[in-house]
Protein backbone atom coordinates (compact mmCIF):
# COMPACT_ATOMS: atom_id res chain seq x y z
CA UNK A 1 0.00 0.00 0.00
CA UNK A 2 1.60 3.24 -1.20
CA UNK A 3 0.18 6.34 0.52
CA UNK A 4 1.12 9.85 -0.56
CA UNK A 5 -0.22 13.38 -0.31
CA UNK A 6 -0.60 15.99 -3.02
CA UNK A 7 -2.00 19.51 -2.96
CA UNK A 8 -5.71 19.77 -3.65
CA UNK A 9 -6.50 21.43 -7.00
CA UNK A 10 -9.63 22.93 -8.54
CA UNK A 11 -10.09 19.82 -10.69
CA UNK A 12 -10.81 17.90 -7.46
CA UNK A 13 -14.04 19.88 -6.92
CA UNK A 14 -16.54 17.30 -8.19
CA UNK A 15 -14.93 14.45 -6.27
CA UNK A 16 -14.77 16.50 -3.05
CA UNK A 17 -18.42 17.49 -3.36
CA UNK A 18 -19.51 13.86 -3.77
CA UNK A 19 -17.53 12.89 -0.67
CA UNK A 20 -18.80 15.88 1.34
CA UNK A 21 -22.44 15.29 0.43
CA UNK A 22 -22.49 11.61 1.33
CA UNK A 23 -25.06 10.89 4.03
CA UNK A 24 -22.48 9.47 6.45
CA UNK A 25 -20.20 12.50 6.16
CA UNK A 26 -23.07 14.95 6.56
CA UNK A 27 -24.26 13.11 9.67
CA UNK A 28 -20.95 13.81 11.44
CA UNK A 29 -20.46 17.33 10.02
CA UNK A 30 -21.05 20.70 11.70
CA UNK A 31 -23.27 21.46 8.69
CA UNK A 32 -25.43 18.38 7.99
CA UNK A 33 -27.07 19.88 4.89
CA UNK A 34 -26.12 19.07 1.30
CA UNK A 35 -23.90 21.65 -0.35
CA UNK A 36 -24.80 22.81 -3.86
CA UNK A 37 -22.24 22.82 -6.68
CA UNK A 38 -21.97 26.62 -6.98
CA UNK A 39 -21.45 27.17 -3.24
CA UNK A 40 -18.90 24.38 -3.13
CA UNK A 41 -16.98 25.69 -6.16
CA UNK A 42 -16.90 29.21 -4.69
CA UNK A 43 -15.65 27.86 -1.36
CA UNK A 44 -12.99 25.69 -3.00
CA UNK A 45 -11.66 28.49 -5.21
CA UNK A 46 -11.26 30.70 -2.13
CA UNK A 47 -9.82 27.88 -0.04
CA UNK A 48 -7.17 27.07 -2.65
CA UNK A 49 -5.84 30.66 -2.46
CA UNK A 50 -4.87 29.86 1.15
CA UNK A 51 -3.24 26.48 0.54
CA UNK A 52 0.29 27.60 1.54
CA UNK A 53 -0.80 28.81 4.97
CA UNK A 54 -3.59 26.26 5.39
CA UNK A 55 -2.58 22.97 3.75
CA UNK A 56 -5.23 20.99 1.89
CA UNK A 57 -3.97 17.63 0.65
CA UNK A 58 -5.56 14.87 -1.37
CA UNK A 59 -4.69 11.41 -0.05
CA UNK A 60 -3.46 9.05 -2.74
CA UNK A 61 -3.56 5.29 -2.29
CA UNK A 62 -1.50 3.65 -5.03
CA UNK A 63 -1.99 6.90 -7.01
CA UNK A 64 -5.81 6.80 -6.68
CA UNK A 65 -7.68 9.50 -4.76
CA UNK A 66 -8.71 8.02 -1.43
CA UNK A 67 -9.65 11.06 0.65
CA UNK A 68 -8.34 14.36 1.94
CA UNK A 69 -6.75 15.98 4.95
CA UNK A 70 -7.12 19.70 5.47
CA UNK A 71 -5.78 22.18 8.01
CA UNK A 72 -7.74 25.40 8.51
CA UNK A 73 -6.86 28.37 10.70
CA UNK A 74 -8.80 27.90 13.90
CA UNK A 75 -11.68 30.26 14.59
CA UNK A 76 -11.61 29.34 18.30
CA UNK A 77 -7.89 29.35 19.14
CA UNK A 78 -5.00 31.72 18.42
CA UNK A 79 -2.02 30.33 16.48
CA UNK A 80 -3.85 27.10 15.84
CA UNK A 81 -4.98 24.90 12.99
CA UNK A 82 -8.07 22.70 12.87
CA UNK A 83 -7.59 19.37 11.11
CA UNK A 84 -10.26 17.68 9.04
CA UNK A 85 -9.78 14.25 7.49
CA UNK A 86 -12.02 12.24 5.21
CA UNK A 87 -11.40 8.78 3.81
CA UNK A 88 -13.62 7.84 0.86
CA UNK A 89 -16.04 5.06 1.83
CA UNK A 90 -14.50 2.52 -0.55
CA UNK A 91 -11.12 2.99 1.18
CA UNK A 92 -12.26 2.92 4.80
CA UNK A 93 -11.07 0.14 7.09
CA UNK A 94 -7.64 -0.16 5.44
CA UNK A 95 -5.66 1.76 8.07
CA UNK A 96 -5.17 4.76 5.79
CA UNK A 97 -6.43 7.41 8.21
CA UNK A 98 -3.93 6.71 10.97
CA UNK A 99 -0.94 6.61 8.64
CA UNK A 100 -1.95 9.78 6.82
CA UNK A 101 -2.86 11.70 9.97
CA UNK A 102 0.52 10.86 11.51
CA UNK A 103 2.38 11.83 8.32
CA UNK A 104 0.43 15.07 7.92
CA UNK A 105 0.94 16.06 11.56
CA UNK A 106 4.71 15.56 11.17
CA UNK A 107 4.69 17.89 8.14
CA UNK A 108 2.56 20.46 9.95
CA UNK A 109 4.82 20.38 13.02
CA UNK A 110 7.83 21.11 10.76
CA UNK A 111 6.20 23.94 8.79
CA UNK A 112 3.99 25.47 11.49
CA UNK A 113 6.02 25.01 14.67
CA UNK A 114 4.19 27.71 16.61
CA UNK A 115 0.70 26.43 15.81
CA UNK A 116 -1.33 24.05 17.92
CA UNK A 117 -3.48 21.50 16.11
CA UNK A 118 -7.07 20.75 17.09
CA UNK A 119 -9.82 18.47 15.83
CA UNK A 120 -13.56 18.80 16.37
CA UNK A 121 -15.14 15.35 16.25
CA UNK A 122 -18.80 14.44 16.44
CA UNK A 123 -19.40 12.59 19.73
CA UNK A 124 -21.04 9.68 17.88
CA UNK A 125 -18.08 9.26 15.50
CA UNK A 126 -16.22 6.74 17.63
CA UNK A 127 -13.87 5.73 14.80
CA UNK A 128 -12.63 9.31 14.43
CA UNK A 129 -12.38 9.86 18.18
CA UNK A 130 -10.24 6.71 18.48
CA UNK A 131 -8.16 7.69 15.45
CA UNK A 132 -7.22 11.08 16.88
CA UNK A 133 -6.47 9.63 20.32
CA UNK A 134 -4.19 6.96 18.79
CA UNK A 135 -2.35 9.68 16.86
CA UNK A 136 -1.51 11.78 19.94
CA UNK A 137 -4.59 13.96 20.43
CA UNK A 138 -6.16 14.42 23.87
CA UNK A 139 -9.70 15.48 24.68
CA UNK A 140 -9.79 19.15 25.74
CA UNK A 141 -13.52 19.84 25.80
CA UNK A 142 -16.89 18.32 25.08
CA UNK A 143 -19.89 20.44 24.24
CA UNK A 144 -23.10 19.52 22.51
CA UNK A 145 -22.54 17.19 19.58
CA UNK A 146 -18.78 17.75 19.28
CA UNK A 147 -15.65 16.97 21.25
CA UNK A 148 -12.49 19.02 20.77
CA UNK A 149 -9.15 17.25 20.83
CA UNK A 150 -5.68 18.82 20.82
CA UNK A 151 -2.51 17.32 19.44
CA UNK A 152 0.09 17.10 22.18
CA UNK A 153 3.54 17.18 20.64
CA UNK A 154 6.82 16.60 22.45
CA UNK A 155 7.35 19.17 25.14
CA UNK A 156 3.69 20.22 25.26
Amino acid sequence: MNLTLRDCILEDAAMLLIWRNSEKVRHFSHNPHEIDQDSHDTWLRQRLTEIRTQPFWIILLDEKCAGYIRFDLSKKYTDALDVSILIAEEHQGLGIAGQILSTAIQRIRQDFKTHSVYADVHVDNLNSLNLFKKCGFNLTSKGGKFSTLKYLNEGA
